[in-house]
């Protein structure tokens, strides 16, 4: 500003010597220059000389008047005062244009240190209209920003002559909607053309309305630049009051102050970006559960978000490590391949991910899903590459769960089918040796192949209900039992089982542990699991039986893997060759198994975890080579006291009087269930199918008891028979049998209601208890009857 000031002293100086040189040289009583437009008429006429001599700019606009006056007349002025009259007038441009470049370049470096200084954007921009408002002498000063539609426009900043007008204005402004189609500013922001308008008349009102507050101001004249920041388009505006202005000059000034103006105000755009999105990024990364790192590539530090700390237990070092920190805590026999493929990423500029083995900072390892994205620069080189790891350990082991209970399910229904038809061969089997038992011609040899046909198609049957089991399709008979009682009434068996190689040690939990569970196939559990870890310690180790009660608070305290609740706890461990992941995550797959062949059929553990599953409880198998195995079972917890179990009575076949409708499908069967029921002093009505069965009903038979297979071709299975059955007959007693009982379990109250269910195959004590148990029950209103449609 003192330069500018003592240029203006300066060109003060220098017009007055023009003036003074013109007067002497051309011989008159007065001589001067005027500045402005103005000065033409300002000048006025005398009776004697004048001489009057435009001063006009480079660009032709005018920039004062060079005058002279006489009070007497005189001749004109030869050619050598008129090449003289020129060479001031000449003399007296230059000078003039001198201080308009020298007052342009001060206001320039004003402007610019302001913009250098302004801690922001806005307020840059809002000093700079302020500066050029004053340097400019104008009335209103307004910056403008194009919306990202394209259409409307946003005021940024502006400045009016007085706080008053500025505040008047700025609140117009925020309440008229500002487009390009309706403002000067619009228009020259989205055209990129500078917009001169000398005088704001009537037509500039009709074309852009927007100027209405303008026009009421007295603001006369306009000049509006654009400004391009990037994709961002700008404009600001320069209205003018009354009076002389250089316009053209003006607006040369403008494009080249906007022109210098450019570069610092992008920076500052573009670093107001860059924080907003840092913060936002920081925002983000402490939002997400996910782990977010940001590798600057020029620097080769790496951030990382708060949640390595919190999920992982690793503190980021400062200052900021180097992808070396990363590169140690991935497994040693992934790290080169992880890290390789990360930078063959940024060579390709291409999208990296990766699944990897990660340590935690408590030695334990987690399978991590890692990806990231480089961000590069116009030229295509990269600068940073951003992304997540994610922890993924606990997802893994879900899915292999789910997709091991979809093989189980599938494999179920498979052997669903296969145990219906296996156990009609085996109940044929068994009921005709038992018959045949009955007659006493036999001889002592022929009642011994009976027994092993007996004793064979038994075996038969367990072996079905093993892979019912596995499938968890065996219908269950869950009791309250001790748990603690049952292991010490097994430990005998369990022992001689075992042998002396194996040290065999139980660990029981005070008191007693009541479970919920069926007794004899938990006994089976136990077995399997025991034989299991004598198998894999074949040069002697130690076998360790222990229960545990837990409650959901101690649940939670542990940290263990299974869902909230009440558990009695089995624990069955082993000191012998362990197994390795790949081999652990398979052991509980039906017929998967390590032994030599003919040595195990991969059921056991299938079985186990099949019969848990079903009694709502949960397993879970820990192992690592040479270090042993350790296989927990989690069974419902029951707060009742267990039920005793009284010694069984020897077997006496019940039997009775009455009239029984016999429905099967399979012939043979059909025959072996006649002659059983008739054998216990039953008389039966035999029935292929549903149809016929209904057929009987209707002919107004009189029928105690209705038994009938559930699993049966044609429209009507057992249940459906049943039902209608009922609707016929409601004191109607049901005994149902089937070899495949899926959803065939009775419910509760079922034996009040009038039915009961008789898994196959069934021995000829079980079918007489059965019938004799309905029959002697008292008649009730039945159920199934009552749910008739």
């Amino acid at each position: 500003m003192e330069t500018a000031r003592d240029s203006t002293l300066i060109l003060g100086q220098a017009l007055a010597r023009i003036g003074r040189l013109a007067r002497i040289c051309l011989g008159v009583e007065e001589a001067g220059i005027t500045l402005g437009s103005e000065s033409v008429t300002e000048a006025g006429a005398t009776s004697g000389f004048q001489q009057i001599w435009p001063l006009h700019g480079r660009d032709g606009h005018l920039l004062g008047t060079l005058w002279l006056r006489d009070a007497a007349p005189r001749e004109p002025f030869s050619a050598s005062e008129h090449a003289l009259l020129e060479d001031l007038a000449a003399t007296a441009v230059a000078a003039l244009e001198h201080q308009q470049d020298i007052a342009a370049l001060a206001l320039r470096e004003r402007l610019l240190r302001l913009v250098v200084d302004a801690p922001s954007f806005s307020l840059a921009v809002d000093r700079a209209m302020a500066e050029l408002r004053a340097a400019t002498d104008s009335m209103l000063c307004l910056f403008f920003r194009l919306g990202p539609d394209g259409r409307h426009m946003h005021l940024v900043a502006g400045q009016a002559s007085t706080p008053e007008l500025t505040a008047a204005y700025l609140d117009h402004l925020r309440r008229i909607d500002v487009r390009v189609d309706n403002s000067l500013c619009g228009k020259v922001a989205a055209s990129g053309e500078q917009c001169v308008v000398p005088r704001v008349d009537e037509s500039i009102r009709r074309q852009y309305p927007a100027i209405s507050l303008s026009v009421e101001q007295r603001i006369v004249s306009q000049i509006v630049t654009p400004l391009s920041l990037g994709e961002a388009r700008y404009a600001f505006s320069v209205g003018f009051g009354p009076g002389p202005r250089v316009l053209p000059a003006l607006a040369e000034m403008l494009m080249g102050l906007g022109s210098a103006l450019r570069p610092l105000l992008r920076r500052l755009l573009d670093a107001e970006q860059i924080a907003l999105n840092e913060q936002r990024f920081r925002l983000v990364a402490g939002a997400t559960a996910e782990i977010v790192w940001d590798w600057d590539l020029d620097t080769g530090q790496v951030w990382w978000s708060e949640e390595m700390t919190r999920q992982f237990g690793h503190v980021v070092p400062e200052p900021l490590p180097g992808l070396g920190w990363w590169s140690r805590l991935v497994v040693p026999e992934e790290r080169e391949a992880v890290t390789a493929s990360r930078k063959a990423a940024i060579a390709d500029t291409e999208p990296w991910q990766a699944e990897y083995r990660f340590r935690k900072a408590d030695g334990s390892i987690a399978l991590v899903s890692d990806r990231g994205f480089l961000l590069r620069d116009a030229d295509g080189v990269g600068l940073r590459m951003v992304g997540s790891m994610v922890d993924i350990t606990r997802q893994r082991a879900l899915e292999e769960q789910l997709r091991q209970a979809q093989r189980l399910d599938a494999l179920g229904n498979l052997t669903g089918g296969v145990a219906h038809d296996f156990n009609n061969l085996l109940a044929v089997i068994i009921g005709n040796a038992e018959l045949m038992m009955e007659e006493l011609a036999l001889d002592d040899a022929s009642r011994s192949n009976l027994e092993i046909i007996l004793a064979a198609a038994e075996r038969g049957a367990d072996l079905t209900g093993r892979l019912l089991a596995f499938a968890r399709l065996h219908p269950l008979a869950p009791k309250v039992v001790d748990v603690n009682r049952l292991l010490r009434n097994m430990e005998d068996l369990l022992r001689r089982l075992i042998g002396p190689p194996v040290e065999v040690a139980f660990s029981l939990s005070r008191g007693e542990a009541p479970a919920v569970i069926d007794g004899a196939q938990l006994e089976n559990a136990v077995l399997n699991l025991c034989i299991n870890a004598r198998d894999a310690m074949p040069l002697g180790g130690r076998l360790r039986i222990a229960t545990a009660c837990l409650d959901r608070a101690a649940l939670a305290e542990a940290g263990l893997d299974v869902p909230p609740g009440d558990y009695v706890v089995i624990t069955v461990t082993d000191t012998g060759a362990g197994m390795p992941p790949e081999v652990a995550s398979r052991a509980f797959e039906p017929f998967f198994t390590t032994k030599a062949f003919g040595k195990g059929s991969g059921l056991g553990l299938s079985m186990v975890f099949g019969f848990v599953s079903q009694s709502r409880g949960h397993v879970r198998i820990a192992t690592e080579p040479g270090r042993g195995t350790a296989v927990t079972l989690y069974l419902p917890r029951s707060e009742q006291a267990p039920e005793v179990v009284e010694p069984e009575a020897p077997t006496v076949l019940a039997s009775g009087r009455g009239r029984v409708l016999l429905v099967e499908d399979d012939a043979s069967l059909r025959r072996t269930a006649t002659a059983q029921l008739q054998r216990l002093g039953y008389e039966v009505l035999p029935a292929a199918n549903g149809e016929a069965a209904l057929e009987v009903l209707q002919r107004d038979a009189s029928v105690d008891l209705l038994f009938t297979d559930i699993v049966m071709p044609g429209r009507l299975n057992g249940h459906q028979l049943a039902r209608r059955a009922a609707a016929l007959r409601p004191a109607l007693r049901v005994l149902f049998t089937s070899g495949y009982q899926a959803n065939a379990a009775p419910e509760p109250g079922d034996l009040d209601c009038g039915f009961l269910l008789l898994p196959k195959p069934y021995r000829l004590a079980e079918l007489a208890d059965a019938v004799r148990q309905l029959l002697d029950t008292a008649p009730s209103r039945s159920r199934i009857g009552q749910d008739q449609p």
